[in-house]
């Protein structure tokens, strides 16, 4: 992202100033939200000097920036994890079916499939 971004503004400097906006949504995955962030702020504070440095902050200066770590801004996970706690409240029934099915694979099933941490 960084990369890009250097290239673009770099080869567009009418960009720097025609910015609205920028925003970032990432995945915690199983990183703290304020370490994800903390990735983001030293990589991207050179080009928006008030890029938030707290998960699920939106700065209102110009260019407005922000940063939102999926699932909450506080836990680990990825979206997944906030679909799934949306189709609990939805959807209950069929999530404890699809939670059932996954509980048939075995542990060699799930690392012959190459699940990532947050795939089940």
């Amino acid at each position: 992202l960084v990369k890009n971004l250097d290239d673009i503004l770099s080869n567009n400097s009418q960009y720097r100033n025609d910015i609205a906006a920028f925003g970032i949504v990432a995945d915690a995955d199983k990183k703290n939200p304020e370490d994800v962030v903390a990735e983001y702020y030293s990589d991207l504070c050179k080009y928006f000097p008030n890029f938030p440095n707290q998960p699920g902050f939106v700065d209102i200066n110009i260019p407005r920036t922000g940063i939102y770590v999926l699932p909450d801004n506080i836990s680990h996970g990825v979206l997944d994890t906030l679909l799934c706690e949306c189709g609990k409240v939805a959807y209950p029934e069929y999530m404890e079916r699809a939670k059932s099915y996954l509980a048939d694979f075995s542990e060699q099933e799930q690392k012959s499939l190459k699940w990532k941490p947050f795939d089940r």
